[in-house]
């Protein structure tokens, strides 16, 4: 029988060693952690610039809801580059799971029983919750965005 030509051999498939629902668990983490830290740093940064402001309180909750935004934005573009799927699943799973986050803390740390995450009603905290969302995603669109290649010259094969 004739050998094959190395060129038409399969290749070796490379064994993980966690299974592929575990590494996805794990990305999905290391996803949120980094989204945290960097919502960390932008709200060290916007209590640094609040405190040169004569009257600090009244930009406090302007500030973190457009921190709370960059946050969902940024979370979006490290999803989408981590999670290696389409823009619109990864930014979806991060958003969602940033807004479960923040929904759980507000439980833990609200006033009072009608109080929600940004001190606002219902209907008013559920839109802000689904711009967060939202707001993940458009950043898993610009995370996605890939330059293309210039056009490369034909190498002469000699």
């Amino acid at each position: 029988m004739k050998k094959m030509p190395k060129k038409y051999k399969k290749r070796k498939e490379r064994k993980s060693d966690f299974p592929e629902g575990s590494l996805f668990l794990k990305r999905m983490l290391g996803t949120l952690l980094l989204t945290l830290a960097v919502g960390g740093g932008v709200l060290l940064l916007s209590a640094l610039i609040l405190t040169f402001v004569p009257d600090p309180l009244s930009l406090a909750l302007p500030v973190g809801l457009l921190c709370a935004a960059m946050t969902a934005l940024a979370g979006g573009f490290f999803a989408t580059r981590v999670y290696h799927l389409s823009a619109l699943g990864a930014g979806l799973i991060n958003g969602i799971l940033i807004t479960a986050l923040s929904l759980l803390f507000s439980l833990f740390f609200a006033k009072n029983a009608n109080c929600y995450a940004t001190g606002y009603s219902a209907t008013v905290s559920a839109l802000l919750h689904a711009g967060a969302v939202g707001l993940s995603i458009g950043g898993a669109f610009l995370g996605a965005h890939e330059k293309t290649p210039a056009k490369r010259r034909k190498r002469i094969r000699r």
